[in-house]
């Protein structure tokens, strides 16, 4: 509901300053309209929000303890054989091939292997 010209009743916006019935100052009028309106600010309780946002990292940080990182095979062009790679990425080529990307343990050269389409 919005607020009234105290001098004519008619409704007014939250951006007039005069009523443009009546032609009288209506600003005081809209103001307290609108305090009155506004929501009361939150009040913060730090400890309990701190608690959260812990709460909430240890989940983050539990999820990725649970990523199990899995080893693959990739030859290496430098030693000259396969390898189990280290840090293994997946990686979408433009063709939309799925392929891994790692290093190898030994002398760590960038490996790659092609997995297939993607599923």
């Amino acid at each position: 509901m919005p607020a009234k010209c105290p001098y004519c009743g008619r409704e007014l916006t939250k951006h007039e300053r005069i009523c443009y019935h009546c032609e009288q100052d209506v600003s005081k009028a809209v103001d307290e309209y609108e305090k009155v309106r506004l929501p009361k600010p939150r009040k913060y309780d730090l400890k309990k929000d701190i608690d959260n946002y812990k709460s909430l990292f240890r989940r983050i940080l539990n999820r990725s303890k649970e990523k199990k990182v899995a080893v693959f095979d990739a030859y290496c062009v430098k030693c000259k054989k396969k390898v189990n790679a280290k840090n293994p990425t997946e990686y979408t080529m433009k063709n939309g091939m799925l392929a891994l990307k790692g290093v190898c343990p030994t002398c760590s050269t960038k490996v790659f292997r092609i997995i297939g389409k993607k599923k």
